[in-house]
């Protein structure tokens, strides 16, 4: 969502600018507007594959495994994992969100129809950003720094983990 403000000032400031690409190397090229996020970052030269819409970041997924997917998130309770285990609860499959900053790995089992247990992965990926000050819209607030770690397995199943940033390191 923080990369709408940039396509928001875009629309707001210099409308006959939105969409413009630089010209194109070669026909596979993708032609991210100039003044996008994964152009201005130049996520290609870092190879990098900026996946997203331009729809509501709160209705995009990205599927992982056929019963893992990474959203932005829509839903924010207070406290670590409590984001992920109500999305969990939302979805009815495994997730991966951002939105709310905090970084935690939770679990959740359903039992279908017959009492068969499905257990259910979610993690919240924390942030990278500086939380001091709370990106200047939140006083003190509960985020962590730090990132999740996905293993997928050939058979589909997935594992996450938490690496935190703390003083300055990570703590893998």
């Amino acid at each position: 969502n923080h990369e709408d403000r940039l396509r928001n000032a875009v629309l707001d400031n210099l409308r006959a600018a939105f969409g413009v690409t630089q010209a194109s190397r070669a026909p596979d090229d993708q032609d991210h507007a100039v003044l996008s996020l994964p152009h201005l970052l130049r996520l290609d030269e870092l190879n990098i594959n900026f996946v997203g819409g331009i729809d509501s970041y709160t209705a995009y997924h990205h599927k992982l495994t056929p019963n893992l997917a990474v959203r932005h998130g829509h839903i924010s309770k207070k406290g670590a994992g409590a984001s992920a285990v109500e999305t969990l609860r939302h979805m009815r499959h495994s997730c991966i969100i951002g939105h709310c900053h905090r970084l935690a790995v939770v679990h959740l089992t359903e039992h279908d129809m017959d009492g068969n247990p499905s257990t259910l992965v979610g993690a919240e990926t924390g942030t990278m950003a500086r939380t001091k000050g709370g990106l200047g819209y939140a006083v003190r607030p509960d985020w962590q720094q730090g990132f999740v770690v996905v293993t997928v397995w050939p058979d589909g199943n997935a594992n996450a983990r938490t690496i935190p940033f703390v003083d300055g390191r990570l703590l893998a």
